[in-house]
């Protein structure tokens, strides 16, 4: 009997890998693909950096705010039913995105992804909490995810080349339908999960306050990443050509940071590491060769993978039930996905350099709290205990 539950373990488990690599290919189509959007958008619909800022700022705020806000759904509907809904809704938003003829049409559909992109997000984090080694399905699905997200990027860049903003969303609307499809072997869980924190606790918290503001920092910039690498130099398709490859810094990151965790590490290397991100971006402002566009990219791509895991360990260092990772995670990018519309702002035309100064300050803002700030264990009422135990990942409760 133990050796068919051991079996039936590790089959439940590849099932999960397997939805959950479905799931996170299509969570990271704004990272690869986000860069390309402005630009096209510029181009296509005529937009102006302040309305292409808007565009971008949009889609990670409603994200966010389902994020925050819903954190149930999964327990309502389960993880398998939640994510694939979550994905047909993006399929129809992004083949939608692709028809559509002004800004104000853009938006809707873009806050219609990003609405359905939280859902899928909310069935993602769900399914994986119920992994019997989280770090270990973590990095399973990260390594496999960058390599994708290579292929996605360069395809992507030449997609965008030939077709604009419209070829672009249908690339994303296909690139879905795959998601859907692979998220399917997602097990159909409604896990229990304990209250969320209060909005106060996490305000006051120094690790929530110095993540807010590095990811602030990146994302100001990275909307224009791809007027910014045109700028330098590089046509559309070689600027996907760029982001494709310059991804597998990501891949060095992760072993980098596998290699030097150790207890009582993690905040001396995530105050490094967002420290170096910072550098990268606001060296990437002032960019105006191809030597330095890429070399900017490879320095924020390595520190943004390196930095994930040991903010992660100080956040469950803090809050041991992994509440405040969550409630960090949707208030960083609520918070972050206001920069957009902030640095369009200062862009006007494609004086990027003009970025440089909020990307500073913010990098210092987040080093500083960081660096000095207490951390002081969070305590969370105790909860009923649930069962963990499913008798197949495939069937419904």
């Amino acid at each position: 009997m133990a050796s068919r539950s051991s079996k039936r373990q590790k089959f439940d488990e590849i099932w999960l890998l397997v939805g959950l690599i479905g799931i996170n290919i299509f969570l990271a189509l704004p990272i690869n693909l986000g860069p390309l959007q402005t630009g096209a958008l510029m181009d296509g619909l005529k937009l102006s950096s302040s309305q292409a800022g808007v565009v971008g700022t949009i889609e990670p705020l409603i994200f966010s705010i389902v994020l925050v806000c819903f954190p149930r759904l999964p327990r309502r509907f389960g993880t398998r039913t939640l994510g694939v809904f979550g994905l047909t809704g993006a399929i129809i938003g992004n083949v939608a995105s692709g028809m559509s003829d002004s800004f104000a049409t853009i938006c809707f559909w873009r806050l219609f992804v990003g609405a359905s992109t939280g859902l899928v997000a909310l069935a993602g984090f769900a399914a994986l909490a119920t992994a019997a080694r989280v770090d270990r399905m973590s990095a399973l699905v990260t390594v496999v995810v960058t390599l994708v997200g290579v292929g996605v990027v360069v395809v992507g860049g030449n997609v965008t080349q030939e077709g604009g903003f419209r070829w672009l969303f249908w690339f994303s609307a296909a690139i879905s339908i795959g998601c859907a499809v692979i998220a399917t072997a997602l097990p159909e869980r409604r896990n229990e999960t304990g209250p969320p924190l209060r909005l106060s606790t996490v305000g006051r918290s120094p690790l929530a306050i110095g993540t807010v503001a590095y990811l602030f920092a990146g994302g100001a910039v990275w909307p224009f990443v791809e007027r910014i690498g045109v700028k330098s130099g590089l046509t559309v398709s070689q600027v996907g050509e760029a982001l494709g490859f310059t991804l597998l810094a990501g891949l060095a990151a992760g072993v980098a940071a596998l290699a030097l965790a150790k207890p009582g590490r993690e905040r001396t290397l995530a105050v490094a590491g967002i420290l170096c991100f910072g550098g990268g971006c606001a060296m990437l402002t002032l960019s105006t060769t191809p030597a330095v566009y890429i070399s900017s990219l490879v320095v924020m791509f390595f520190f943004f993978v390196f930095v994930g895991p040991f903010l992660t360990a100080l956040a469950m260092k803090v809050d041991g039930t992994g509440g405040l990772a969550a409630a960090i995670m949707g208030w960083s990018t609520l918070i972050s996905s206001l920069a957009p519309a902030v640095s369009g702002r200062l862009v006007e035309g494609d004086q990027f350099d003009r970025m440089i100064w909020l990307v500073l300050a913010s990098t210092i803002v987040g080093v500083v709290v960081l660096a000095r700030g207490k951390l002081v264990a969070h305590s969370v009422p105790p909860q009923p205990e649930t069962a963990s135990a499913y008798p197949s990942a495939r069937s419904d409760p």
